[in-house]
């Protein structure tokens, strides 16, 4: 089995999982597995194993022994041709972690790992490069951003040129664009406020080499004051960690950041 690294310099694919085929809805029985995991920097050895294997088997890994987790997962794979995906690897110790429960039966499975960290990659590959992701070309910028501005709507000519300057800053980096556009979305419309975020992204971010942490500081800037306590709400949750959203709108109602109205609604 030959293992394919995605080495990505600066940031992580955004929305892979579009590009993945679907799975069997009994994948047990499907000669062909795909599975996506996400790692987070904090993460839980058993906890990954788990999902992993609910992915390939279609049932939860009920087993609190990483050991014996890890030998259920290798025997669930062995003959069968899989894709898996580890996405965001920080750490070389996860991929120790995980490497021996993917059987090499040459029937060429594939594993892809994408992490920022060039030494991850070295390590996973050892004798192969790893693939760089190039950036967006301006066209593909200004794309991307008019797309997840206007969804299905054409971007009014008005605001064509301003809009081509709003994706000439975000660098190349799709997930700059799509933050930026979540902030054009409020009022897309309004030409003014185009001009005022390409404003604010050319006196605020600057050159950092963080851009991504400097647009989601801006993206929260420009939310309105009473949807701050909310998205701030959500750093109580672990990492990568799948949220209800009955849960969390039950959480924000508790904590008084949700209000009924008089028409017996949510505000």
């Amino acid at each position: 089995m030959r293992f394919k690294n995605v080495l990505l310099k600066n940031f992580p694919v955004v929305e892979p999982a579009k590009h993945l085929p679907t799975q069997n809805s009994n994948p047990a029985n499907d000669e062909d597995i795909v599975a996506w995991c996400s790692i987070s920097q904090t993460y839980s050895r058993i906890e990954l194993l788990q999902e992993i294997f609910s992915q390939v088997t279609g049932s939860k890994g009920k087993v609190d022994e990483v050991g014996k987790l890890a030998d259920m997962l290798r025997k669930s794979l062995m003959c069968k041709r899989y894709l898996i995906v580890l996405d965001y690897m920080w750490d070389v110790t996860a991929w120790e972690d995980l490497m021996l429960s993917f059987p090499d039966d040459k029937n060429r499975s594939r594993i892809i790992v994408t992490t920022r960290l060039e030494k991850v990659g070295e390590h996973v590959l050892k004798h192969t490069d790893p693939y760089s992701l190039p950036f967006l070309t301006p066209d593909e910028s200004l794309q991307l951003l008019q797309k997840k501005v206007f969804q299905q709507e054409r971007c009014p000519p008005g605001l064509y040129k301003v809009s081509q300057a709003v994706a000439k800053r975000c660098k190349g980096l799709p997930q700059v664009i799509i933050l930026v556009a979540g902030i054009n979305k409020r009022k897309k419309m309004e030409e003014s406020w185009w001009h005022e975020v390409k404003n604010a992204l050319f006196s605020y971010l600057g050159e950092s080499e963080e851009y991504s942490l400097s647009t989601m500081q801006l993206n929260y800037d420009y939310l309105p004051d009473h949807l701050r306590p909310c998205l701030l709400y959500v750093g109580m949750f672990p990492e990568d960690a799948r949220i209800p959203v009955s849960k969390l709108i039950s959480l924000w109602i508790a904590e008084g950041f949700v209000q009924n109205i008089e028409s017996g609604g949510l505000e």
